[in-house]
């Protein structure tokens, strides 16, 4: 079948539309951004990709600088390490050891961390920028003296530089911790100077951050659940994996019902939040979005993006898990429900962002006080009379197809116990995909798309009627406002217990 990549369209859907006009901004945003960056090449030199296996980007040192003709308060510096103490106390009269945080920004994410490490823990903190927030940084101003303040406090360039970095920090540094996405890799190579991997620390790997590696290396350590997805590098090809995905594309009459759509999700490898993620209903969407992707610039960078990633689009309730994970062993901190709806003529817009009660609650009895409930991580679940005798008539096989037409659209609306017992296998399958990607220290946000069974309610709760599919992990923090949600709502927050 011949596969047209331009479509005539005498009225552009309103996602259409909304991509058009999302690219002309971009665009413009763009290049006001190169404009700017072009005049700060003579304080920061080209970085190239964190993921690559070696690392010898370096910035301008003072002496290039100063044959330039720039006067010494003006020159570049070399990254000083930007500490912060916390206060002597005759408990704590010196500070033995701290952190380095890496990109903070939000004072509910790192700058939150940094508060708490000094007050509470008596730690040190130390904060640096990211390659790719320094060049973002540097485009924002125009002064001398702020660019060399920006540059003096971005991230070694090379393990050498980073011994003597560390060398003049008064104090032991025993992490590592980033809050922005482009950082995450740069902060990786960190803890591997520092020498931390394995012991305070993960060793790099990309996967963790390209979405694509991310679900080819879980499927291939057996793990079931992950989406199909391809790398696309033109916009046919993204049209004909497309299609290989069930997408339809519009009849003569540019009419298609829209119960009939297969969709897919088209996006980049490795995003920044929803940026640039598009929700394609036909071949023509599809053909739009990957050309808005591909030669499009990424977020604080120069670098052009050669593809795209075309992913099977997954039904179901779209569920966020954060954990902490400290030496391997993983802890559920807190379960969380999307309320995401299409609006505004763009195709993603969260509504709510729910807390969810994975705990089981029995009722009350009259004659004697309920059983004791078996802990969230154990493996076993507690069980109906209906499951008991689902289990002697047979094991069931997990299913992820589902008629969800008379089940509740939301986890909140469900049965204590079933509402426990989904729970239960989305954060076991969370703490599956972890491994996988030999996550053993620091924050993670999950996100998975959760189906039952038609027969979840009718069998007593089973987890065999329960599908769970990863969308992505985000080895960083939840991106939300969710400490003071979190505090609020259990009394703690997955960055205390990082801490």
């Amino acid at each position: 079948m011949a596969i047209a990549v331009s479509y005539p369209s005498k009225s552009p859907s309103k996602q259409s539309r909304w991509a058009m006009e999302h690219k002309l901004e971009h665009t413009r945003t763009q290049r006001t951004y190169q404009s700017s960056y072009r005049t700060s090449r003579t304080y920061l030199s080209t970085i190239s990709s964190p993921d690559d296996a070696t690392y010898s980007d370096s910035y301008s040192n003072s002496s290039s600088a100063s044959s330039a003709g720039s006067s010494q308060s003006d020159e570049p510096s070399s990254p000083t390490p930007y500490y912060t103490l916390p206060t002597p106390t005759s408990l704590n009269p010196s500070c033995e050891r701290g952190i380095v945080i890496v990109d903070a920004f939000s004072p509910s994410h790192l700058l939150y961390m940094k508060r708490r490490a000094l007050k509470t823990y008596n730690a040190g903190v130390v904060e640096c920028y990211s390659p790719k927030v320094t060049r973002y940084l540097m485009t924002r101003t125009s002064d001398s003296r702020e660019k060399n303040s920006i540059l003096s406090r971005s991230m070694p360039a090379s393990r050498s530089e980073c011994s003597t970095w560390a060398s003049s920090i008064p104090f032991e540094i025993v992490g590592v911790v980033c809050e922005s996405d482009g950082g995450g890799s740069v902060a990786e190579l960190m803890t591997e100077w520092l020498d931390l991997d394995g012991e305070r620390g993960n060793s790099r790997m990309s996967a963790r951050r390209d979405k694509y590696l991310m679900h080819k290396v879980i499927k291939d350590t057996k793990v079931k659940g992950t989406a199909k997805c391809y790398v696309c590098d033109n916009v046919p090809d993204a049209v004909v994996k497309a299609e290989g995905l069930g997408v339809m594309d519009q009849d003569d009459e540019g009419v298609l019902v829209y119960e009939e759509r297969k969709p897919c999700i088209v996006k980049p490898r490795r995003g920044v939040a929803s940026d640039r993620v598009f929700k394609c209903t036909t071949l023509q969407e599809v053909a739009e979005a990957a050309e808005h992707i591909i030669g499009s610039t990424a977020f604080g960078d120069d670098r052009v993006i050669e593809d795209c990633m075309v992913m099977e689009y997954l039904k179901g309730l779209e569920v966020a898990v954060d954990t902490v994970t400290r030496n391997g062993e993983t802890k559920v901190v807190a379960v969380w429900e999307y309320d995401k709806r299409p609006a505004n003529d763009a195709p993603f817009v969260n509504f709510a962002t729910r807390l969810v009660d994975g705990a089981f609650h029995p009722p009350p009895t009259i004659d004697d006080d309920p059983p004791p409930l078996p802990p969230l991580n154990s493996t076993s679940i507690p069980s109906s009379p209906s499951v008991e005798g689902s289990k002697a008539s047979g094991n069931r096989t997990s299913s992820t197809s589902t008629d969800s037409s008379n089940l509740p659209k939301s986890l909140s609306l469900l049965p204590s116990q079933a509402r426990y017992v989904v729970v239960k296998k989305v954060c076991d399958y969370v703490q599956t995909v972890l491994q996988s990607l030999e996550y053993n220290w620091g924050m993670a946000h999950t996100e998975v798309k959760v189906t039952m069974n038609r027969n979840f309610l009718k069998s007593g709760y089973s987890s065999g009627d329960v599908g769970v599919r990863l969308i992505e992990v985000n080895p960083r923090q939840n991106n939300a406002e969710f400490a003071p949600l979190a505090q609020g709502c259990v009394g703690y927050n997955k960055i205390d217990v990082c801490a």
